[in-house]
């Protein structure tokens, strides 16, 4: 009887430590939780803040290059270096985990940076290495193919062979509804170039 009695005092401070240690690891993981929330909007804070210093670097640029005395190559490097740097921030932005970030940045591109000669390039290159299966490169993928379908028409066809094999990688993604449905836009926006350009060839070969 005592050998019961014990075992049940046994079993029962195992089972209330266990629920006290359950109970511990639970509120931990929740004050975690929110300390991540927190880091998360401090985080997505400053990257708008460091975007927003950017355009007024940008912008600053702009203002005080006519002030610069004589050099007029040093003017042009200056403001398309500090262009460029803009550019590439976003391009990296369109992946980023943090989706108001990839929104803004989605925006800017396809309103501000249409006749950028060197983004197109650089967004392939930076997007091939970026065709995981998490949320944000999903989405970062997304984002590529509709900046490239609002792309300057003469830099998609000068971009034609390497967009041509960014879609085919993409193509193969066939679980992705929404990505698909995008590259169908993408490829009508590249049918439809391709036919305006032989339109005007023919129309340029029977005027001579």
């Amino acid at each position: 009887m005592k050998k019961i009695k014990i075992f049940v005092i046994i079993s029962m401070t195992i089972c209330l430590i266990s629920i006290a240690a359950t109970a511990y690891f639970y509120l931990k993981q929740k004050e975690y939780a929110a300390q991540l929330i927190v880091l998360n909007k401090e985080l997505e804070q400053s990257k708008l803040k460091l975007e927003k210093t950017n355009y007024k670097l940008v912008s600053t640029i702009k203002e005080i290059s006519p002030h610069i005395p004589n050099n007029l190559i040093l003017k042009r490097e200056v403001i398309n270096l500090t262009i460029t740097f803009q550019v590439e921030e976003l391009i990296k932005n369109l992946f980023s985990p943090i989706e108001s970030q990839r929104i803004s940045s989605n925006k800017i591109l396809k309103t501000e940076c249409t006749k950028d000669e060197n983004l197109i390039p650089y967004l392939l290159d930076y997007s091939y290495d970026r065709f995981g299966n998490e949320s944000y490169n999903k989405a970062g993928i997304d984002n590529a193919i509709e900046v490239l379908s609002h792309m300057d028409k003469r830099l998609i066809e000068q971009n034609r062979f390497d967009i041509t094999k960014f879609i085919a990688r993409v193509d193969k993604l066939e679980d992705r509804k929404k990505t698909q449905y995008l590259l169908e836009i993408l490829k009508r926006a590249i049918r439809k170039n391709r036919n305006l350009e032989a339109k005007k060839l023919l129309i340029n070969t029977l005027r001579h």
